[in-house]
């Protein structure tokens, strides 16, 4: 493109390399109903399932505290040793022992 003498490019000069401007060559194109209610249908859909997931976070999280608390109980029961306790021996089991002693 050639410029002026006034520094300014002639408007035959753009025409020639760009074309004739159309009418609907604007930025933003309308939006017909049917993109728009598309539109509108997409954005609760992705608000549905944001929620959806949120809720599974949740749920994640307390089954992540549910399985802990399970895995320290177990480690509790794990080192906890059943203590020896003498068996109750009933009267004739006292006096028959008592008797094999001596």
């Amino acid at each position: 493109m050639t410029r002026l003498a006034n520094g300014k490019i002639d408007v035959s000069e753009i025409v020639r390399v760009y074309g004739e401007p159309s009418k609907n060559t604007g930025r933003y194109k309308k939006t017909s109903a049917v993109e728009s209610q598309d539109n509108t249908l997409l954005i609760e859909k992705i608000a549905f399932l944001e929620s959806q997931l949120a809720q599974a976070e949740k749920r994640e999280e307390w089954l992540k505290g549910q399985v802990e608390t399970a895995q320290a109980t177990i480690k509790l029961l794990e080192h906890k040793q059943p203590s020896a306790q003498p068996s109750k021996k009933s009267l004739l089991g006292r006096l028959l022992g008592a008797i094999n002693n001596d």
